[in-house]
């Protein structure tokens, strides 16, 4: 019985593990710029782009991208295949800077529109790949 309840407490801690690391971390390209996708507190992959697209036209710079900083997972045996597909891990994967921080930066309301463009446009550019 007690073999059986370690088992049983052995997957269910490995399968929690395995839920919690598909949490992923990004930043932008020049290494000033960082979030995370983390399900436990409620932040999506979504919120992180649109966070990233804000800093981008905030920040007048154009030229830089997002890139993950996190690696695929090595085990992925309790990852679903939708999270396995997810676009998520499209993003081009680039080691942490070692500096880049969470920026807020204020957009103003009129400025919405050409934000949620940019993301669909990147949104459109990973579905691609």
């Amino acid at each position: 019985m007690k073999i059986r309840q370690m088992l049983l407490t052995t997957t269910l801690c490995c399968a929690g593990l395995s839920a919690w690391a598909t949490d992923t971390r990004f930043e932008s390209s020049d290494g000033v710029w960082s979030d995370e996708e983390c399900g436990f507190k409620g932040r999506s992959f979504d919120m992180v782009v649109d966070s990233f697209e804000r800093y981008k036209f905030a920040a007048h710079k154009p030229g830089i991208t997002l890139v993950r900083v996190t690696p695929f997972p090595r085990f992925t045996f309790f990852m679903s295949a939708e999270e396995k597909n997810s676009l998520k891990w499209k993003v081009p994967y680039a080691p942490p800077s070692g500096y880049a921080k969470a920026i807020v930066l204020p957009v103003q309301t009129k400025d919405q529109e050409e934000i949620h463009r940019r993301v669909r446009k990147a949104y459109e550019q990973w579905r691609k790949q």
